[in-house]
């Protein structure tokens, strides 16, 4: 069965349009119209067997395009869409005809099915045969799809040296997207693994991706969007003509990247290449576009992460001038027991990470590499590491940014210490001496974590590991314990009240002074100074 739509909203045409797979259902999406007058112009010459049409639309309304269809004595069905409140207008479309109405803000997946196959079961029995027919051209259609699709992506990922009379491949698949200049955009998904937003279904999502972009690249005629993997796209783009700049190509990746995000709710990355000549030089934006996608590896998280993959950016010279030489940094500091050096020299190594241009599959080796030796360490002791050395780099692996495979390395040394039962090292380095000096000195403030860590130039989160595993206390805990041993101190003052006691141990809240006391000494804050009072 022929389908076409007529709404003015594009988010409503798109989210009609990519709801369901229109052949697997036996249906034909040949037209989408963004008014009466033009979906009546489509009726003519398409001739749809069924029409879904907004009431209410510029140039031609619903209303007005139900009344001019009876005119040309449509056969078909028409299925109106209405807003709450529009009931009378939904009562005089059924009047003229209409077959059945849908509200939009509720309308599910299986409603437009239901709504469709009323339709269609409504039909003259002569219409069945048409519809095997059409079927039967939609499978045609979908083979020659493939076809072309496996043909152009052979040329992009550097298999097109293998086809033989590329010329007439070119011409038999109708396609001239790199005949002259185009520039490509290549769209991918951050986590790879999985899909997390509104479409669970593989083919579904990669229909969708298909349809939205093809409809964000009306005024480029000719693009190709060309499928390397479900997660994976290569959007090819003619660029004749002066004035297509790199600023505006930017313009539609970023056009493109927010609207699929918008309806999928995926995470994407979009790399928009330079611009290129000819047929030959797919397999070369394709790599410049994939290489560049690598970036996002070090972007936060939020808006769509559109790069540039106008020049080349990552290098090898790092891996072949630095990494051996840290490696050999790492192992002196192992033949110390200086476990915590590793995760140090591993944080420097990222933080510099994007300015040293190092591939993130670079900064995984890297990482794996003085895991590895950590286990060497092991080895040497008679623990067999195998399973957990697999675990840990396929752990390293899975990391989808930079931040998350600090944390991933971090659980990894943590994981491998006590895998090995390391020794604890015999003296504490001396930003653990400072920072305890500090909370001497400031226990009866009011301090925070984040003060502390400032104090010696350190992450919040890498000081509470440090500390941990320095001294084997929880940092606020040993906090707290000389807040308690200052407290115990004051207490020999019979006149100090204990509200004035919590405040001069840096502890506003009386409360929270006595459950914290409680804790520490097994019985009240009063019952303590009583006792201590009456011996």
């Amino acid at each position: 069965m022929k389908v076409i739509i007529a709404d003015d909203e594009r988010i409503v045409r798109i989210g009609l349009k990519t709801m369901i797979k229109w052949e697997d259902y036996g249906y034909e999406l040949v037209g989408i119209a963004e008014d009466g007058k033009t979906a009546l112009e489509m009726s003519r010459s398409l001739k749809p067997d069924i029409i879904i049409t907004d009431l209410k639309m510029p140039k031609m309304d619903g209303l007005e395009l139900l009344h001019h269809l009876a005119e040309q004595k449509y056969r078909g069905k028409v299925i109106v869409l209405s807003n709450y409140g529009e009931f009378e207008l939904v009562r005089e479309a059924m009047k003229s005809g209409a077959s059945d109405y849908l509200l939009k803000v509720t309308l599910k997946t299986e409603d437009l099915l239901e709504a469709l196959n009323k339709a269609a079961n409504d039909l003259d029995q002569v219409y069945e045969n048409q519809a095997e027919n059409v079927k039967l051209q939609s499978a045609y259609r979908q083979h020659e799809e493939n076809m072309k699709n496996n043909f152009l992506k052979d040329l992009l990922t550097g298999n097109g040296d293998q086809i033989e009379n590329l010329q007439s491949r070119i011409e038999q698949h109708q396609t001239r997207c790199a005949e002259g200049s185009f520039f490509g955009l290549y769209i991918s998904k951050t986590h790879l693994d999985k899909l997390e937003g509104k479409i669970n279904d593989k083919d579904l999502f990669s229909f969708s991706i298909r349809n939205i972009t093809s409809e964000m690249l009306n005024e480029w005629p000719g693009a190709e969007i060309v499928e390397i993997d479900f997660s994976t796209f290569m959007v090819i783009i003619p660029s004749h003509g002066p004035n297509v700049t790199e600023q505006k190509q930017l313009q539609v990746a970023g056009n493109v990247g927010r609207t699929l995000e918008l309806y999928l709710n995926e995470e994407l990355v979009v790399t928009v290449s330079s611009q290129y000549h000819g047929w030959s030089q797919l397999s070369e934006a394709y790599r410049m576009c994939r290489e560049a996608a690598a970036l996002a590896f070090y972007h936060e998280k939020g808006d769509p992460r559109i790069i540039a993959g106008f020049k080349p950016y990552f290098s090898v010279e790092w891996h072949h001038n630095n990494h051996y030489q840290l490696l050999a940094e790492a192992k002196k500091s192992l033949e110390q027991m200086d476990v915590l050096s590793l995760e140090e020299l591993f944080q420097t190594v990222c933080a510099s990470a994007l300015k040293e241009r190092i591939h993130p599959e670079q900064l995984i080796s890297f990482a794996g590499n003085l895991i590895d030796l950590l286990l060497v360490k092991g080895v040497e002791e008679g623990v067999t590491a195998d399973e957990l050395s697999v675990f840990i780099h396929n752990k390293l692996r899975e990391s989808q940014n930079v931040n998350q495979l600090i944390r991933n390395f971090s659980d990894a040394i943590e994981t491998t210490c006590k895998q090995l039962d390391m020794p604890e090292r015999k003296i504490w380095r001396k930003e653990i001496l400072q920072v305890i000096d500090y909370m001497k000195h400031h226990a009866h403030e009011k301090i925070t974590l984040g003060q502390i860590a400032r104090e010696v130039n350190l992450n919040d989160s890498y000081l509470s590991r440090l500390f941990k595993l320095e001294t084997g206390y929880n940092i606020i805990h040993y906090l707290n314990e000389l807040r308690m041993e200052r407290a115990v101190e004051l207490m020999k003052d019979p006149n100090l009240k204990m509200k004035e006691i919590a405040e001069q141990v840096g502890i506003e809240d009386p409360f929270y002074f006595n459950r914290l006391f409680k804790k520490h000494y097994k019985m009240s804050p009063t019952e303590y100074k009583r006792c201590q009072l009456n011996f």
